[in-house]
């Protein structure tokens, strides 16, 4: 499990967290007449089915040495810029064009 190169675990992510919706757009491509829609059943089946795919796919990257700090959605803590406390530069213009 270790010694699978980068190219075969990005194969096995890819397809276990999207295959089965790649592969259900295909079919819809292909048979294009509308099925019924997504029922309540329906949609406790997904909500688990992704919940098993994404335990088993955090099993499988913790095995290949992921720590967790690499898999995290948070967004980078930079600091934000500060806005400028002069009006921009578009009303300026226009304030001085009413002055005169």
């Amino acid at each position: 499990m270790r010694t699978l190169s980068a190219r075969i675990e990005f194969a096995v992510v890819v397809t276990g967290a999207f295959g089965y919706f790649i592969l259900g757009n295909i079919l819809t491509l292909l048979d294009p007449n509308p099925g019924p829609p997504l029922s309540d059943a329906g949609l406790r089946s997904l909500v688990v089915y992704e919940g098993v795919v994404l335990a088993a796919l955090l099993t499988f990257l913790r095995l290949r040495n992921w720590p967790l700090q690499r898999l995290s959605m948070r967004p980078p803590m930079s600091p934000m810029p500060r806005p400028s406390s002069s009006p921009p530069a578009c009303r300026r213009r226009s304030r001085q064009r009413r002055r005169t």
